[in-house]
């Protein structure tokens, strides 16, 4: 996976991002939510860079 990402990267210019979760009943739920922050954050970036 980590060749794949790179290759992303270097292609579009932006980061790659995992998201883990578990299901709960009929719902999934967001283990790592602290990659929302980050996605949020790199949209921003990428946002000041057009």
């Amino acid at each position: 996976m980590s060749k794949s990402f790179q290759d992303f990267e270097e292609k579009f210019g932006g980061r790659v991002f995992v998201i883990f979760s578990v299901r709960t009943g009929h719902k999934k739920d967001i283990v790592n939510k602290e990659v929302i922050r980050e996605i949020e954050n790199e949209i921003e970036r990428l946002r000041q860079i057009q």
